[in-house]
């Protein structure tokens, strides 16, 4: 099961179907790992969404997100995750093959949240202004690379790592590398 939680922001701009097939699990239990905390922001009219892993700070984005080009939110979610991963040359599908549905939670996660605004806050302003260049697939590969390079917290530790270290140490823990 892999859980998603959106911001007020994001609520209603995903594909109906995904409301309508996703069940809502209010503020159950989930593994934080396959919890993701998802916002949106928008460059020239076209939505963007941002993603973050709730226990590793892992975080991709969906550019340019509509529905006529991905019809089934999922769709778009498997897709950029695949690309996100494929620049560390990772191979995504064990952990997308252990995901057998989604499900929408309202459970925060406010070390998930903080991170979310923090990226909005931090780098909206530079690819609106035009510091990161995303119109290209180099370019949107290299900002979420960029994004993964910041140090973090590790998962119940002080001891600070990068965010795609700490996504690697825990797809080794669960064997899914």
């Amino acid at each position: 099961m892999l859980a998603l939680y959106q911001t007020q922001n994001l609520d209603g701009y995903l594909d109906e179907t995904f409301y309508d097939f996703s069940p809502h699990i209010g503020k159950q239990k989930t593994d934080p790992f396959y919890t993701w905390y998802a916002d949106i922001f928008f460059l020239n009219r076209k939505k963007q969404i941002v993603l973050t892993n709730a226990l590793t700070k892992f975080t991709f984005h969906i550019f340019n997100y509509s529905k006529s080009q991905f019809p089934r939110f999922e769709t778009a979610f498997g897709f950029y995750f695949y690309f996100a991963l494929g620049m560390y040359d990772l191979d995504p599908r064990p952990y997308m093959d252990s995901v057998d549905r989604f499900v929408l939670t309202s459970k925060i996660n406010r070390s998930a949240l903080a991170h979310l605004s923090w990226l909005k806050k931090q780098h909206v302003p530079l690819v609106k202004n035009g510091t990161y260049d995303l119109s290209s697939a180099k370019d949107q590969a290299n900002y979420n690379y960029f994004v993964n390079y910041r140090p973090t917290k590790q998962p119940g530790s002080s001891k600070e790592s990068h965010i795609m270290d700490i996504w690697i140490r825990q797809l080794e823990k669960r064997g899914l590398i």
